[in-house]
């Protein structure tokens, strides 16, 4: 019986460490349609009181699942390689695990601003106007420095994303490459996300 006790209270014990160890975990999702677009696990900053830069990197993200277990009847005689390239996707990490959908971006620059940027800018100063009214212009400021310095002259190498929803009225999110063309990277609009701690 001493040893029956002496397992309950290490078992206790060992919960006990294991919830003051979880650390928080902060996901930032779409004001608009609530789709999760990044998380702490994901290195971040914010630049100029603006927007996110998330940083990423390639990958390759397995899922194992058997024939078996999906219905298939695959033979000994028939060795199919499909099954296991079903099961690997690879890509940007947070792309795959944000499931973010690759979307086709408008052709020119002037259109990006007309049919995307405008009518969504618009929308979030009508939601500060009523929310936090002194974030506006610091906001708008933001936005002009970013489209000016970043987007202006190398939009062609920038990429388009929603969130998991398909919804075009929520964040696009804008990715791209560092210099050294092989570190992806992607760029949230701080007043188009909310920050929850799971």
């Amino acid at each position: 019986s001493h040893h029956v006790v002496h397992s309950v209270i290490s078992t206790r014990f060992l919960r006990l460490r294991i919830r003051s160890n979880r650390r928080e975990m902060i996901v930032f999702k779409d004001v608009v349609t609530a789709d999760e677009l990044f998380s702490d696990s994901f290195p971040y900053k914010l630049v100029d009181d603006c927007y996110y830069e998330v940083e990423g990197k390639m990958s390759t993200e397995t899922t194992d699942i058997s024939d078996a277990a999906i219905g298939g009847n695959a033979s000994a005689e028939e060795p199919t390689e499909s099954a296991s390239e079903a099961s690997s996707k690879s890509g940007i990490n947070f792309v795959l695990a944000m499931r973010l959908v690759s979307i086709d971006k408008p052709p020119t620059l002037k259109r990006f601003k007309l049919d995307i940027l405008k009518p969504y800018l618009a929308s979030i100063k009508k939601r500060l106007q009523s929310e936090a009214p002194e974030r506006v212009e610091p906001f708008q400021k933001g936005m002009m420095k970013f489209i000016a310095e970043r987007v202006d002259k190398n939009y062609s190498d920038w990429d388009l994303y929603l969130g998991e929803s398909m919804n075009p009225d929520g964040l696009h999110v804008m990715v791209n490459y560092r210099e050294d063309g092989v570190t992806p990277f992607m760029v949230v609009f701080k007043e188009g996300v909310v920050e929850e701690k799971f």
